[in-house]
This record gives structure tokens, sequence and C-alpha cells, in this order.
């Protein structure tokens, strides 16, 4: 991940995301929405896909900030329910891989098109690992996008939600350690 050559880059631009929106069409998200980029944040984008399929769990979460381009997104300790929430302020200019002054390309969440090249491009997921990068509330992984590379799904959901969750174990399985 250190190797990466990235860069911050402002949807909006020629070469980066020339077609953006928040939410699309509708205002509604899902899960179709959440794709993975370059860290291996599978089990953080598992679980918004699963808060995606959801009425209005992203757009709680979700707000805008104080100033232009700015988002604030609401997040709570993946290790204890009980603790208040944790308000993350971003921006949205996104980590981008952008080769020489030709096109760039979201570094890692990817913002989805649902396969239309005309489609404005749905920055919420991009947004919402941002703010979970930037949290530290997954600190065996530390600080930064390099925190997220492999975690828990079920303490992302916790995380996204506030809510504590349940985990069911298969018939003979032993209690995890």
């Amino acid at each position: 991940l250190a190797s990466r050559r990235t860069q911050y880059a402002s949807p909006g631009s020629r070469e980066f995301l020339p077609q953006h929106t928040l939410f699309a069409a509708g205002g509604g998200t899902s899960a179709s929405e959440c794709v993975e980029g370059g860290v291996g944040s599978c089990w953080l984008i598992a679980a918004m896909a699963s808060v995606a399929a959801h009425p209005g769990g992203i757009r709680r979460m979700l707000q805008r900030g104080g100033s232009a381009g700015a988002y604030v997104v609401t997040l709570h300790s993946p290790f204890d329910a009980s603790l208040p929430p944790t308000k993350v302020e971003v921006e949205e200019t996104l980590p981008a891989c952008c080769i020489g002054a030709g096109a760039c390309a979201a570094a890692y969440a990817k913002p989805a098109t649902d396969d239309d090249a005309q489609a404005a491009a749905v920055l919420w997921p991009c947004l919402v690992e941002k703010a979970c990068a930037a949290s530290g509330l997954f600190a065996a992984g530390g600080q930064g996008y390099e925190g997220l590379n492999g975690g828990d799904p079920a303490k992302a959901l916790q995380a996204l939600t506030g809510v504590a969750p349940s985990v069911f174990r298969l018939a003979g399985e032993a209690p995890a350690a």
C-alpha cells in the first residue's frame, strides 16, 4: 500500500469523476454501489453493502458538513456499542491514482456508476471508507487506509450502525478465541 502512487483529487474535474453525486438518482442506496478498491477492505465494503440495502441506513450516518465539499460521517465504536458515536468530517477530495496529466481513478473504494458510462459516479461509499480510515476506530490496523487492510465485518457493522451484531455459530464450531 505504501508504494501506491496516489494524490488527492477533487471529483468534478475533467480528469477525475467529472459527473458525480453523493447518492444515486432517487436518493436511495444499494449494495451494488459498494465496490472494493486498492486496499483489503472487503470486510468494510461488505458491511456498507449490508447497511445500504436498508432504506435510510446510510443517509442517517452521512450528512453534509459545514463547508462546501465537506461531509460528516457518524461512526460508532466497533468494540463497545455503549460508547457515544464519533462524528468524522471528511472532504470530498479522494485518493486517486493518476497517470500523468490524463485520467485519474479512485485509489480505494470505487465510485459506482451502475454500469452506465454516462451515469454520475456515486460517492457515498468512498466518503464512508475515508471516514473509517481517518477515524482510527479500527486501532488494531492503525489509522489511515492501511488500517483498513483486513478486518472483521461484524465490527464494521457495529461501527456503521451502533448496534452490536449477533454471531451465530455452526453446529460443532468452537467459539472464537
